[in-house]
């Protein structure tokens, strides 16, 4: 009985300072990883959510399946992303806070379909440049009449590769990935009631 009883105090203590160790790693101070399970440092509560900056910064003070995640509106509004970077709304299918943007994902993709086809622009051009050097000579005109026809088919193809890149594909990347805001809630009143709708 009294070795069963030491080897109990044994574990105990064991544990109490494995979760001290947890307790001053940056993984605790970060993410909120304070509580000792097995040899590894997680999440054991809300309270070692709210004690890290994951909390304090980004509104995720709940513990949510094995990590800190936001649950609620108040909790994006009382972090510092929210004052600093507007980030104030409560993504509730992400369990985090954001802006209330979302990414207009055919924009970004046109985008980024659009940019792919400038650069394969660029490098069909530069290929006719590096074809048409041995036949065109390195100075342009060949025959005093003009320019090689390899010049000039493989710069306007590089010019137009860049044209369309950057021009085209680019801005559209950029507001693409920058996004719609979400539509706020609306509060609809009728006979039976009001109840609150939110779209997405």
């Amino acid at each position: 009985m009294l070795a069963l009883m030491a080897l109990l105090a044994a574990s105990s203590t064991a544990s109490a300072q494995f979760d001290d160790r947890c307790a001053r790693t940056e993984a605790c101070k970060e993410a909120g990883r304070c509580t000792s399970r097995g040899d590894e440092c997680v999440v054991g509560s809300d309270g070692d959510c709210r004690s890290a900056v994951v909390c304090t910064k980004k509104g995720r003070c709940t513990l949510v399946d094995d990590a800190c995640a936001a649950t609620s509106i108040d909790e994006c509004r009382n972090s510092a992303n929210c004052r600093d970077e507007g980030d104030c709304y409560f993504d509730r299918e992400e369990g985090r806070c954001d802006d209330s943007h979302e990414p207009n994902k055919p924009l970004l993709y046109s985008g980024v379909a659009v940019a792919s086809l400038g650069g394969l622009a660029v490098v069909a051009g530069g290929i006719v440049l590096v074809l048409a050097v041995p036949y065109c000579g390195l100075m342009g005109p060949d025959d005093g009449e003009g320019s090689c026809p390899g010049y000039l088919i493989a710069g306007a193809t590089i010019g137009a590769g860049v044209g369309v890149a950057l021009i085209a594909g680019l801005p559209m990347i950029i507001v693409g990935a920058e996004g719609d805001p979400r539509e706020a809630p609306t509060v609809v009143v009728g006979p039976a009631g009001a109840r609150l709708e939110w779209q997405f």
